[in-house]
């Protein structure tokens, strides 16, 4: 559950996850890099979201990329690399691990969908076992909330390889 404060410097969203309460804040509403964090109540910095550089396709188009850090940014404990894809936004263990095989050593996917009668969700998000899944759809909400998430038209992933 996502609940947006409309009176705040950092932009915080309340979140409960499975019944325990987090808050989603920008810590810094002009800055150099877009960053945001998951905190407890109490402040204590739980995760970090920074969106990172555009990527360069082969193609000349540019992907979004997010990576997600267990506590602050500068500590540079991560736990995924995300980058835009040519239908999904897909999230690996590592930068290598994209650049090695995009194709299978993805960990979680968030797909942007048309909503409709049969799929009334606007995400799809996949998560593989033993992963974050909380953590990825709070990566999935930000991402999705600053508009870095690209619509599925239907195509595969492979098409931008």
């Amino acid at each position: 559950k996502f609940n947006k404060r409309f009176f705040s410097l950092h932009g915080t969203t309340d979140v409960t996850l499975l019944g325990k309460e987090y808050l989603l804040q920008k810590p810094h509403m002009v800055s150099v890099q877009t960053t945001w964090r998951v905190t407890l109540p109490d402040d204590t910095i739980l995760f970090s979201f920074q969106k990172g550089e555009c990527k360069t396709r082969k193609d000349g188009g540019c992907d979004a990329e997010w990576k997600i850090f267990h506590g602050r940014t500068h500590q540079k404990q991560l736990l995924y690399y995300g980058i835009q894809r040519t239908s999904t936004f897909k999230f690996y263990k590592s930068e290598a691990d994209y650049e090695h095989n995009p194709l299978q050593d993805w960990r979680a996917e968030v797909r942007k969908l048309l909503p409709s009668k049969k799929e009334p969700a606007s995400l799809k998000v996949t998560v593989m076992p033993t992963e974050d899944a909380g953590l990825i759809l709070l990566a999935a909400h930000v991402i999705d909330s600053l508009e870095d998430l690209v619509r599925d038209q239907g195509t595969s992933d492979t098409e931008d390889q």
